[in-house]
């Protein structure tokens, strides 16, 4: 799951439960690297299919690389959109690392959040995806695109109807929690998964519980 200290969320973004919260658009014919770290972008509040909490979204022949670490994406609620996170890369490179989306709610999009990269590479690595809802949709985080995506040392646990989709037969999935998922990986480049409580310390904190 998670690493590191709390404190890199200490910038925090607050929707107030009325407005989305941060939109962040690149262009055709760019190629500068996004970087978006040590924010915590919580309460965010929509009621049509946009996104609540944090979108991104690059167009055309966008050659950069998007980075998204050290984030917690907290208790955002969309109407039909993804309620904690939107990614959408054309081109380019996506990290996501090192994030915690927790508490965030859709009524008919993507609880956590939707990641769609059809350029080099998708790397998610490190983060905890809990406890986020939809009615009748993927609660937890949907993962698209053409690339095939690398989803490595995660926990994705507690999240309505299903922790995980993804759709890319390439997909390696390794070392992760997760409760259940919607997928068929690629078994060369994949294993060492389990599903088993992580043992949260509880009540919002995402610590685990050393035993």
């Amino acid at each position: 799951g998670a690493r590191g200290s709390l404190e890199l969320h200490a910038a925090v973004l607050d929707g107030d439960d009325a407005t989305a919260v941060l939109y962040i658009a690149q262009g055709p014919s760019t190629d500068g690297d996004i970087h978006v770290q040590g924010l915590t972008i919580r309460n965010g509040s929509t009621q049509d299919p946009a996104i609540a909490g944090f979108e991104i979204s690059t167009f055309g022949d966008y050659g950069g690389r998007v980075t998204i670490d050290h984030n917690a994406f907290l208790d955002n609620q969309s109407g039909s959109g993804a309620g904690g996170l939107d990614v959408t890369v054309d081109n380019g490179l996506v990290s996501i690392a090192n994030n915690l989306l927790a508490g965030n709610s859709s009524g008919g999009g993507h609880g956590a959040g939707r990641v769609r990269c059809s350029g080099e590479a998708t790397n998610i690595v490190f983060n905890t995806v809990a406890d986020n809802s939809c009615s009748g949709c993927t609660g937890g985080l949907e993962v698209g695109g053409t690339v095939a995506p690398s989803i490595v040392n995660n926990i994705l646990w507690g999240n309505d109807t299903v922790d995980l989709v993804f759709n890319n037969t390439a997909t390696r999935l390794e070392n992760n929690d997760i409760g259940a998922f919607t997928g068929t990986p690629d078994p060369g480049v994949s294993g060492a998964n389990i599903s088993a409580d992580p043992l949260f310390v509880g009540s919002g904190n995402y610590r685990l519980i050393l035993s």
